[in-house]
């Protein structure tokens, strides 16, 4: 379970109660989440077995034969003097990382799977039945890894690559002063050697197999199939690999994994955290930001009152018929960026955006900025996790302390529940859970501050600013899912943007302190960063307890549309929003969302799903994404909007939130081609609405406080 900013209910109206709320809250962990078992002390991070140099081989198990009977690999196993009999299906084109995950199919070529060995009875092993298999030992797998290790590195060394090791780890590769070819996990790579180029696994299997499949040929004829030993003997590890050269296909093959401990109930010390955190908020807000908390319960008594009120979620369906979509010009993008100068009473300020898709683009560019800074790091995030990756992250921090100036700001509610929750999966010999933030600050000089949870309500900003110079915002926390599983946006800013981002950080930072919100009106934010000739317009819009800016500027841009709006996010259940959009269709405009087959809440799913048939019904296309999109965003004609903020009524109206937007055409163009276009291919087009449930309505008006 992982908790977003829609998962605590704002208890608004005459008498919100914070016992109510605390009670609530600690019934839903109660029954949703589970503890994961303590983490040990995080010392450093090893190489895996599998793509490590070896000093021995001694106890490692080792193949001595293998061949392939319609479709399955059967492999006899020596290990300490015994003999033993393995099998796997080769036939499985799938790539999944446990048996207790889902299993989705893959028809990229080079695309690695993991299959878990079993046991073969011994009377079951016939070779004469079947094809042989070419085995190799773990010589040939160190020399074969050495060559496809080099093939991927760099030749200056300045700079070094990163490979995706299954999902697992990041390892960073380059030569050292010596010449001598290295490999470390990512967060240890050297501060001075930047990374150059980022490698998913199937990338190099496919670039590397001439390479692999000539090494094996030793002069003779090439080998149609390879086993080869690794000498990885961790449980739950990778002792063998299995290469189909015809398909380009790598079999990781892994031992049968240890049992996970089931999750325990949620333990009475998480229990007192959470109601302690709670509690302490209150008074906190109190003695430091007494008009923000006064304005956060006015605000949340006056949403959720009217949102009660407001007819536009509960309209019945228009009878008349869906009109075409209207053949016009865009929306005059000068023109509305004067609107939204007067909107927010400020000119949008110069900067450059760089687009990264996916854990697998900002992951390796935040560590190699935060590896690579000179004298700060501000870093501000919902979630904080505590999971195998969040450690590493937080080893990192730890390790430049000593050298920069690093402050951290997380949402108490978000990471403490975060904490409580079982993850849904962690690489063999990897533990998680205990408090990430006790780490962080243990015999470091990281500044830590948790935020404070008002009314159950929360900051769900993300920004990170390195140096006052560079600064990375969006939709990603800090853990394992944002990493390795969902897809997901983070942007890179550079200009004078980034000083409007520094400020709002320094401010924030100084309210949490007593009279905070009066000294932060004292604080003085200089200015750093210049324009240059590359950059254009990049506006910063909030949601705080003062303005929803977010939301009236997307409103706004609704009704401006003339051509098209797109839109991709996972939690979509406001209905002002739902209603401009029908709107919108309705006089032309070509309207198309974007949603997760599955969310991180079964509420929302739901909520999804009633949204989905109101806008399928009134002619707006629903694409549904087939793996959990945690993406922010949205298109309205040439002009782009996106960051932290999910379509429901917290994001928009109450939390604290950050987006960034743009009208510079060739960064609009930029996210149309490489984001919500590929979206909605790689998305099923629905075209017949969910079937209805008799307690939607329930969900309906549950999910219009969220």
């Amino acid at each position: 379970m992982r908790l977003h900013n829609s998962t605590t209910p704002a208890f608004a109206t005459i008498g919100i109660c914070l016992g109510a709320g605390v009670c609530l809250l600690l019934v839903a962990l109660l029954v949703s989440c589970g503890t994961p078992s303590p983490r040990p002390e995080v010392a450093s991070v090893p190489v895996p077995a599998l793509v490590r140099d070896l000093d021995s081989e001694s106890v490692a198990p080792l193949a001595q034969a293998a061949y392939l009977e319609a479709g399955t690999l059967n492999i006899e196993v020596r290990r300490d003097g015994g003999t033993a009999y393995r099998t796997v299906s080769t036939d499985r084109l799938f790539f999944a990382k446990s048996q207790t995950r889902p299993v989705l199919p893959s028809d990229n070529a080079g695309a690695p799977a993991i299959v878990v060995m079993q046991d073969l009875p011994a009377e079951n092993w016939t070779p004469q039945a079947g094809m042989d298999v070419p085995v190799f030992d773990v010589a040939h797998w160190q020399r074969i890894l050495e060559s496809v290790r080099a093939s991927v590195t760099p030749t200056d060394r300045q700079f070094g690559s990163v490979v995706n090791v299954l999902d697992e780890q990041d390892l960073f590769h380059y030569y050292d002063e010596f010449g001598t070819l290295r490999t470390v996990p990512l967060v240890f790579k050297p501060d001075a050697v930047r990374v150059k180029e980022t490698y998913r696994l199937d990338q190099v299997v496919t670039q590397s197999m001439p390479l692999v499949r000539q090494k094996l040929s030793e002069g003779g004829e090439p080998p149609a199939y390879a086993l080869l030993s690794t000498g990885d003997e961790s449980k739950g590890g990778y002792p063998f690999v299995f290469l189909d050269f015809g398909r380009q296909r790598a079999f990781f093959l892994r031992s049968k994994p240890a049992e996970r401990p089931q999750a325990e109930a949620l333990p009475m010390s998480t229990m007192i955290e959470t109601a302690g955190h709670l509690t302490t908020s209150h008074v906190r807000i109190i003695v430091e930001q007494p008009v923000s908390a006064l304005t956060r319960l006015l605000t949340l008594a006056t949403r959720s009152t009217t949102s009660m009120l407001d007819p536009r979620g509960r309209l019945p369906i228009a009878q008349k018929p869906v009109p075409p979509i209207a053949d016009r010009p865009g929306m005059d993008l000068a023109a509305w960026e004067r609107t939204l100068d007067e909107m927010t009473g400020r000119p949008a300020p110069k900067g450059h955006v760089t687009t990264l898709l996916d854990g697998e683009e900002f992951f390796p560019r935040l560590i190699d900025s935060i590896s690579g800074a000179k004298e700060s790091l501000r870093l501000r995030t919902y979630i904080f996790d505590s999971d195998d990756y969040a450690f590493t992250i937080a080893e990192l921090l730890k390790r430049r302390s000593s050298q920069i100036d690093i402050r951290v700001m997380v949402d108490g509610l978000g990471t403490i529940s975060a904490a409580a929750a079982q993850p849904e999966y962690q690489p063999a010999g990897t533990a998680a859970g205990g408090p990430v933030l006790e780490y962080l600050t243990s015999d470091s000089n990281v500044e830590v501050r948790m935020l404070a949870n008002p009314w159950l309500t929360g900051d769900h900003t993300k920004s990170i600013i390195i140096d006052d110079r560079v600064a990375f915002v969006g939709g990603m926390n800090i853990g394992r899912e944002y990493r390795y599983e969902w897809h997901d946006l983070m942007f890179e800013l550079s200009g004078p943007v980034v000083d409007l981002l520094r400020k709002d950080f320094d401010k924030t930072w100084v309210r949490q302190r007593p009279l905070g919100e009066f000294l932060a009106l004292l604080k003085i934010v200089r200015p750093v960063n210049t324009a240059t000739d590359d950059m254009y317009p990049v506006r910063v819009l909030t949601t705080s307890p003062k303005d929803a800016q977010i939301l009236k500027a997307q409103i706004a841009a609704i009704r401006a549309s003339q051509q098209r709006i797109y839109i991709q996010n996972a939690y979509f259940t406001n209905d002002a929003v739902l209603y401009e959009l029908v709107m919108a269709r309705r006089r032309g405009v070509d309207v198309r969302v974007i949603l997760p087959l599955r969310s991180d809440f079964g509420l929302i799913d739901r909520a999804n799903a009633i949204a989905a048939n109101k806008m399928i019904a009134n002619g707006i296309r629903i694409y549904i994404y087939p793996k959990m999109s945690h993406v922010k965003g949205a298109i309205y004609d040439g002009w782009a909007c996106l960051g932290s903020a999910n379509f429901d009524a917290l994001s928009l109206q109450v939390n604290r939130e950050l987006n960034i937007a743009t009208s510079h055409p060739p960064f609009v163009e930029e996210l149309l081609q490489r984001v919500f276009l590929p979206d909605m291919e790689q998305s099923v087009e629905l075209t017949d609405p969910f079937p209805s449930q008799w307690h939607d309505f329930l969900t309906d008006l549950i999910a219009d406080t969220l």
